[in-house]
């Protein structure tokens, strides 16, 4: 485990040269799975997470993702909503609820369904 959540994150954005108004005017399906894909990654081998960090979108066609969307963290009993850190002012939010996930506190998270998941995006 790091030293602490926070600074991991942190070093997270730097290496994927990712920020917190990346997504302010909008995302696609293909820019959200490539950051969940990479946030899932790193919450494997550096927090030690089970789970997968999905995009939870408000519609679905076949492959095709769209309408409001949700970040959220996906394990095996199911999905927890999160706040996204790429939109401005939800990054430390995001933290918080970051921390629960690292504690096994998921009682303090939003439980969601997921279901039709391609690759890092999923509908409810």
């Amino acid at each position: 485990m790091p030293e602490s959540v926070a600074v991991a994150f942190v070093k997270f954005m730097q290496v994927g040269s990712y920020d917190t108004r990346m997504w302010e005017r909008g995302y696609t399906q293909d820019e959200a799975n490539g950051v969940c894909a990479a946030m899932s990654t790193w919450g494997h081998q550096t927090l030690g997470l089970e789970g997968d960090f999905v995009m939870l979108w408000s519609h679905r066609d076949d492959t095709r993702f769209f309408g409001d969307s949700e970040l959220t963290y996906v394990t095996a009993d199911g999905g927890y909503l999160l706040p996204n850190p790429f939109i401005e002012g939800v990054a430390e939010e995001f933290l918080a609820a970051l921390q629960y996930i690292v504690r096994g506190e998921f009682s303090q998270l939003y439980k969601t369904s997921v279901q039709g998941r391609v690759l890092f995006n999923a509908t409810a």
